[in-house]
């Protein structure tokens, strides 16, 4: 299970948060709403949009 989770984290990275394309729309920095780690250890944050 554990593994599985980790798995479906790094897909929904790879495939949603880290491309260009959509990091440019969901980035808090853009009015989006994803807070992306400026550094590694640091967590990433997803708030609700009004």
């Amino acid at each position: 299970m554990k593994i599985e989770l980790i798995e479906k984290n790094e897909s929904i990275k790879e495939n949603i948060l880290y491309p260009p394309k959509f990091k440019k729309i969901v980035d808090v920095g853009s009015d989006g709403f994803v807070f992306y780690p400026n550094s590694k250890g640091q967590i990433w944050s997803f708030r609700q949009l009004k």
